[in-house]
């Protein structure tokens, strides 16, 4: 808490709240805690569309890779058919990740390790690529304020 405040019993006091500069720093550092403490026990996933958009996803480590579908459903609101990676020594091949509720994902990521490296620069949190088709066309036809006007 802020040293002049009346902060008791870890509740923030008006004038902790109303210091933008104090919250802020509260509030990095707390970020910084959840991000740090996220390797321990999730793997961090950056899901990529077939039309190259991608976000990041955590999920423990010790689900099965029937959960990392389900996720990968709820957050794209999509029904996930084929999630996939691509070897990082041969980049053409290409492998189907099975819906199992049988295998964790751990379990997976530590026996495909030739599919699964990090694919952002060591000093940053490990992140694995996995990539999904949703099955739409993304091709569209663009007019010059770069709004679709057709799809192909």
């Amino acid at each position: 808490m802020n040293s002049s405040c009346e902060c008791q019993n870890n509740i923030i006091c008006p004038d902790c709240l109303n210091n933008p500069e104090y919250m802020i720093n509260v509030y990095n550092d707390k970020m910084k805690n959840y991000i740090t403490e996220i390797p321990n026990s999730h793997y961090m996933l950056e899901i990529t569309k077939n039309c190259g958009y991608s976000a990041f996803l955590t999920i423990k480590k010790d689900k099965p890779l029937s959960k990392l579908f389900h996720k990968i459903s709820i957050m794209y609101h999509v029904p996930i058919n084929s999630l996939y990676v691509y070897s990082r020594v041969e980049p053409i091949n290409k492998m189907v990740i099975p819906y199992n509720a049988q295998i964790s994902l751990r379990e997976y990521i530590c026996a495909n390790v030739s599919h699964f490296r990090p694919i952002y620069p060591a000093h940053l949190p490990v992140v694995y690529k996995i990539y999904f088709d949703d099955g739409y066309d993304h091709n569209h036809t663009y007019n010059h304020n770069n709004m679709v006007i057709d799809s192909i």
